[in-house]
């Protein structure tokens, strides 16, 4: 399932990439346990974790792997806290196209050995994600490879890639879903998704749920503007680590977002995002890393007051 327009680019690595490393359209499983246990009628989980590398990442770098290959970049770079590492080397090293990625020293870098096993090179930045992403581009700047950072050429094309996680669910369920429940960190994979509703003129309303006390897309969101925060004040921990984030890269699209469809976001401690996995996986057989849990954490919290419980709600499992 080629990511580019048809005749948009010729290139054979890029025709190999499409071939080699397909989207796998993602499953979607009926929650019944857990949305008898919530009191809804219809609870539906997208499982992103059935990706290739194991999470969503794999739509984003396909598409950033292919579009460098179509510039004839000589490589492709990120800063990562992990996932999205994985899923670039591996989609890079499906074509032979170098990828270094750079990564926060202090940060668990449990799935550094999975990069390096693709063959990447690996840079190990002293300070937060944020400050990987900042080494990363610099690279990008001076080496001439592509970009893959959501503040560089990537970004736009992951926004693009998520939109896909909207049209197929529109494909598989049974009705246009009420309410859409995403963990986020640069708000990325809210906003992408948002896009793919819009695009035909659905906008079920689009929740996120970050590490509370760790989020500009919290802040920003309870504030109605894009913020910063202090890095200083970020705490991360190997549990959080994916949905901590001082800066966020698509804040403004993730709050366009939440404004349109009036969404939220919601804060989840480390031990929700804990208990949330442990639930997902007793409750309904699906394993799922605690930050992406968190869609279900988010939902658990929040929802039952508002949303309509004989609808259709959607929590997106990213990892």
């Amino acid at each position: 399932m080629p990511l580019l327009p048809a005749g948009a680019c010729h290139n054979p690595l890029a025709m190999r990439m499409s071939e080699t490393t397909p989207l796998l359209k993602t499953p979607i499983h009926r929650a019944r346990t857990l949305q008898r246990m919530l009191g809804f009628e219809a609870l539906y989980l997208k499982l992103e974790c059935r990706n290739r590398t194991g999470t969503h990442k794999d739509r984003a770098a396909a598409a950033a792997v292919e579009e460098a290959v179509c510039l004839g970049a000589p490589g492709v770079t990120v800063g990562t806290c992990g996932n999205f590492g994985v899923a670039l080397a591996h989609c890079a090293s499906r074509v032979g196209l170098p990828c270094r990625v750079f990564v926060p020293i202090h940060y668990s870098n449990e799935r550094v050995v999975e990069m390096v096993a693709e063959g990447c090179a690996l840079e190990k930045v002293r300070g937060t994600y944020e400050h990987a992403v900042e080494e990363s581009g610099r690279f990008a700047t001076r080496s001439g490879f592509y970009d893959a950072n959501p503040s560089g050429s990537g970004g736009v094309r992951a926004l693009a890639a998520y939109s896909g996680i909207a049209r197929e669910l529109l494909q598989d369920l049974p009705d246009v879903p009420a309410s859409v429940w995403v963990s986020a960190g640069n708000g990325t994979t809210l906003a992408g998704i948002h896009r793919g509703f819009e695009a035909i003129g659905l906008e079920p309303r689009v929740c996120g749920v970050a590490s509370r006390g760790n989020s500009a897309l919290i802040d920003s969101a309870r504030c109605g503007r894009v913020v910063e925060l202090d890095p200083a004040d970020i705490v991360e921990t190997a549990v959080n680590e994916p949905v901590v984030a001082w800066r966020a890269y698509h804040c403004a699209e993730a709050l366009q977002a939440l404004r349109s469809t009036r969404g939220w976001m919601y804060g989840a401690t480390d031990q929700e995002l804990v208990a949330s996995a442990v639930l997902l996986s007793r409750a309904e057989g699906v394993e799922s890393i605690p930050a992406s849990a968190g869609a279900l954490a988010g939902f658990q919290a929040s929802a039952p007051d508002v949303l309509d419980r004989r609808a259709t709600h959607v929590l997106v499992l990213t990892g």
